[in-house]
């Protein structure tokens, strides 16, 4: 467990922004965001609007849905952010990180060639995906094994941890639009049979 405050007062932070998207990051590299000037300085700007959220933010290196989103599944990340969160509190500002994994939203070319996974091997379609080639269909997923899934649990946690070393003022769960978590929601995209068929299964998991 990651000891969040979960009602914390934050005074007059009673605005909350919408996801704040900031796709600075360096391709395949996942540049820690605070070593960029320019995104300290977007969400400097906003700090004394309301509670912040820094939107989509890869617990797991190798699961891009974009093509340069921030990653926070390495120590050097945490540092990164960092420099932002300082920024912020500086302006008297509050920010939380939003963790996030694209599921079958993934892309190989956006991943090394790597296959995007899903609670079933079923893809989107009637979309296409934004790459550095053009857009592109969207691709079968690998459906994850019963074996991996506490692994992509494990993945959150460990995120949240950098995320508290970070000293964001919380996180936020990204469950939602059709990414990893709402896939295992919907019977569109969950077709398992076993503990994580059906739906409200792997979302309660991630939150303990």
């Amino acid at each position: 467990r990651i000891p969040f405050q979960t009602a914390p007062d934050w005074g007059n932070r009673r605005a909350k922004s919408n996801p704040i998207g900031t796709a600075h990051s360096l391709p395949c590299s996942r540049q820690p965001r605070g070593e960029r000037s320019d995104s300290r300085i977007l969400f400097c700007q906003r700090a004394s609007g309301g509670l912040l959220i820094a939107e989509a933010t890869m617990v797991m290196e190798g699961n891009s849905s974009f093509i340069t989103e921030p990653g926070i599944y390495s120590d050097e990340h945490a540092v990164g952010w960092k420099k932002v969160t300082d920024a912020v509190h500086e302006k008297d500002g509050k920010i939380l990180l939003q963790l996030w994994h694209g599921g079958r939203a993934c892309h190989p070319i956006l991943n090394n060639g790597r296959q995007p996974v899903a609670p079933s091997a079923i893809p989107i379609t009637g979309d296409e995906v934004h790459t550095p080639e053009g857009k592109k269909p969207y691709v079968t997923p690998r459906a994850l094994t019963d074996e991996e899934i506490p692994e992509i649990v494990a993945g959150f946690k460990k995120a949240a941890q950098h995320a508290k070393d970070a000293r964001f003022d919380g996180i936020e769960i990204h469950g939602a639009k059709g990414y990893l978590i709402d896939e295992f929601l919907r019977d569109s995209a969950n077709q398992r049979d076993g503990k994580y068929g059906g739906s409200f299964r792997f979302y309660p998991t991630t939150r303990r």
